[in-house]
């Protein structure tokens, strides 16, 4: 691909990645052809409905999830409409998608799930990886996790940015201090909206990405998951118990082990629903004590 592509990936939920795609393709359309990818595959469309583009998405998808129409001079590509759409997506498909978009000036892909095999075909020719954050405690520690888990899956710290996008004119966290918590630079700080140098501030991102130079395929990334990350539907929980229809207890057995976090946030609920056991017996006994 002969196009430079820039994945643009949120440190936590909430952190308004989106509306920066949005923001960056809008002031980069005026000076070449760009192409924004909606790569969320929770079937959220926040693209779409943020450009204000879903009737000509639905317009132009005929039997594949994926859609691309011309909206606001800018190239916008939905990889899925649905939630459910995304385990229909055809890797093969999107790879040929790819292989189509040339001529653009810049790609923008906006990728809260970088380590799905949907979107692979971008992310293994992304010549920058964006890290949006809040620029506070919880932003920094959020965008901790999402860059050790894009490190271990062997995206080179060299392609990945640092972007702080601050919501609100509350108390933030230094740039110096961000950047040293993190280990990696921070090339653009995002006022809020109403700040008067938000505009300058998407412009000289703009500017950035368009510095970054062309580079080679990642060749030696780990294995994609081959459905879309955080969806726990089809994973099987621990054993727990349960009431039967006779009233006795019966235990149900699980197939697959969960996670660390998964199995701490078991253990708690375990924990909690026994003290609650423990309390509705205790009160249920002073209450039969008073009326005797």
């Amino acid at each position: 691909m002969s196009s430079p592509v820039s994945v643009f990936v949120g440190g936590k939920g909430g952190v308004g990645t989106t509306t920066l795609c949005r923001e960056i393709a809008r002031a980069m359309r005026d000076k070449g052809n760009v192409a924004l990818v909606d790569g969320d595959l929770t079937g959220r469309r926040s693209v779409a409905i943020l450009l204000d583009g879903v009737r000509s998405l639905d317009a132009a998808r005929s039997t594949s999830p994926i859609a691309s129409a011309r909206v606001e001079g800018i190239t916008v590509v939905e990889l899925a409409e649905r939630y459910d759409s995304a385990y229909t997506l055809d890797r093969d498909a999107v790879e040929g998608l790819t292989a189509s978009m040339r001529g653009f000036n810049a790609i923008i892909v906006d990728a809260p799930q970088p380590f799905a095999a949907a979107v692979r075909p971008f992310v293994v020719r992304a010549s920058r990886f964006f890290l949006v954050l809040e620029p506070s405690l919880l932003g920094v520690a959020g965008a901790q996790t999402m860059l050790g888990d894009m490190h271990r899956f062997g995206i080179p710290a060299s392609r990945v940015d640092l972007v702080t996008n601050a919501r609100s004119d509350a108390e933030t966290i230094p740039r110096s201090e961000v950047e040293e918590l993190l280990g990696a630079r921070l090339v653009a700080e995002i006022p809020p909206l109403r700040d008067r140098n938000y505009a300058k501030s998407i412009a000289a991102l703009c500017r950035h990405i368009g510095s970054v130079p062309q580079a080679d395929q990642l060749e030696n990334l780990q294995p994609s998951s081959k459905g879309p990350i955080g969806d726990r539907r089809g994973q099987t929980r621990r054993s727990y118990t349960v009431a039967s229809e006779n009233g006795k207890a019966k235990t149900e057995k699980p197939t697959a082990q969960l996670s660390e976090r998964d199995a701490l946030k078991h253990d708690i609920h375990e924990a909690l629903l026994r003290r609650v056991d423990l309390v509705t017996a205790a009160t249920a006994h002073t209450d039969s004590a008073k009326l005797a």
